[in-house]
């Protein structure tokens, strides 16, 4: 029997709402910028270098994060 799902606490609520409009915040700006480079120098290959300096310190990150949680993996597993 199925019943009604347990409501979520208020911090949590409130957590992932503010989460959700900081979000938004970043997409805003993001697209600001891309909007103002394309504007100011028309030169698309200067968005291109915006958008890979943007993302440059994730993909950086990844490759060794992405190590680092395998090789814990195989510590942990059973």
């Amino acid at each position: 029997m199925m019943g009604r799902a347990a409501p979520l606490p208020r911090a949590w609520r409130i957590y992932a709402v503010s989460n959700f409009i900081s979000q938004i915040g970043t997409w805003m700006q993001s697209t600001a910028q891309a909007w103002l480079v394309l504007e100011l120098t028309g030169s698309s290959e200067l968005l291109g270098l915006l958008v890979a300096i943007q993302y440059f310190p994730a993909v950086l990150l990844a490759i060794p994060a992405g190590k680092w949680r395998i090789s814990g993996a195989d510590e942990t597993s059973c």
